[in-house]
């Protein structure tokens, strides 16, 4: 009985296996089996005790040879349960022996927690049926269908242990599709309260936003063979509201997409860029064109603004220049004398581009002193070397 701790070699000696053929010993183990047909709650622990009690009177080695031929031949085909559980047979092996050396007999403890589930003889035909369809289904919502439908054939009808490893891979994977029908559910109730939420406050920014992860997400459930149509509706329903609150509000909103400062012109160009990237994919492409524009002005002007606000510092600082003496050369005078003339020039400019001309007014905060140098150079020239220009 030395085979009975090596697993490797139990299963070798299993398939070899066939019902005796000797009479009395036929007629024992024909009993055997009978009793466990008629009774799937009976223990091995009940049958081993009957096998080595009168009036069989079996000695220990005997006995576990008949328990081994119960469960081990293949016709008919037959599962290990323990506690209401189908175990493999590999397993039930390392609680069934002892771990201690010497020792070569049942655990009589494993015995009491094991019965015996006989199975149809179409059972396994049945299950491959059953596990083939299942494997070529690729929609999640037949996959979990599929699995709720396994479940409850194993309530009737048992798997046939040949087939559980495949059983287990496809119960994984549909336990991962019902996992993903669950988070598109969550997702389409999430972006549903988001446009919702958009709508409310008028939100153009956030609705577009919406609209392009709604359409993201259709676009992928649409190309997949996983998903259901009905979640695909729900992600067309979704979006028909997004674009109409967006044909409402975009015309409106366009306009008033302005950029403040230099400091915002960055996060504005990204942030302008991606809505009218959005806009397109939307189909509102007049208004992505729109958007466009209005951010290339609206930078555009910040720039001038910027350049503008650059020009005035240094007209602020120019009257702040020392005094020429009698000294100063005539070349010196000139070269300031000229760069009052061009920030006059810019200032002027500046106001062109900013479209505000009109309003422009060139004071002189600040007099020249009238100089007694004795040199070339006129009190008109001298005065514009102090023009302090401001709007």
């Amino acid at each position: 009985m030395r085979f009975w701790l090596k697993a490797g070699r139990l299963y070798y000696y299993l398939e070899n296996f066939v019902e005796p053929s000797e009479s009395s010993v036929s007629a024992l183990y024909q009993w055997l089996e009978q009793i466990h047909r008629d009774d799937p709650q009976q223990t091995l622990l009940t049958s081993y005790r009957a096998l080595i009690a009168p009036p069989c009177g079996l000695n220990a080695s005997s006995a576990a040879m008949l328990l081994g031929l119960l469960l081990g031949l293949d016709s008919p085909p037959r599962r290990i349960e323990q506690a209401g559980e189908l175990v493999a047979s590999a397993e039930w092996l390392g609680q069934a022996f002892p771990s201690q050396k010497g020792k070569h007999h049942f655990d009589e403890r494993a015995l009491e927690k094991t019965c015996l589930r006989f199975l149809s003889e179409d059972s396994e035909d049945r299950w491959r049926s059953l596990l083939n369809r299942w494997e070529v289904e690729q929609n999640y919502s037949c996959m979990v269908k599929l699995a709720r439908e396994a479940a409850q054939m194993c309530a009737i009808d048992p798997l046939p242990e040949t087939l559980e490893g495949n059983y287990n891979y496809l119960r994984d994977r549909s336990d991962h599709a019902a996992t993903a029908l669950l988070e598109a559910e969550s997702r389409i109730r999430e972006l549903e309260r988001g446009i919702e939420k958009a709508d409310r406050r008028a939100s153009v920014h956030h609705a577009i936003k919406l609209g392009s992860q709604v359409l993201r997400e259709r676009t992928v459930m649409e190309e997949s063979t996983n998903w259901p149509d009905s979640y695909v509706k729900e992600f067309d329903g979704l979006l028909a509201l997004v674009l109409e609150q967006i044909a409402r509000e975009v015309a409106d909103w366009i306009p008033r997409q302005i950029c403040h400062s230099a400091a915002q012109v960055a996060e504005f160009r990204q942030r302008t860029e991606k809505e009218a990237e959005w806009l397109a994919k939307l189909g509102f492409r007049n208004e992505e064109q729109a958007l466009t524009q209005q951010a290339q002005q609206s930078i555009h002007k910040v720039e001038k603004l910027q350049q503008f606000s650059l020009t005035l510092a240094q007209c602020n600082d120019y009257p702040r220049q020392p005094e020429p003496t009698d000294s100063t050369p005539v070349r010196t005078l000139r070269d300031e004398i000229a760069l009052g003339d061009e920030l006059i020039n810019g200032v002027q400019c500046n106001c062109r581009a900013l479209a505000i001309g009109d309003r422009c007014t060139y004071p002189c905060h600040q007099a020249a002193p009238r100089k007694t140098a004795s040199s070339t150079k006129t009190t008109a020239e001298w005065s514009r070397r102090y023009v302090c220009i401001a709007i």
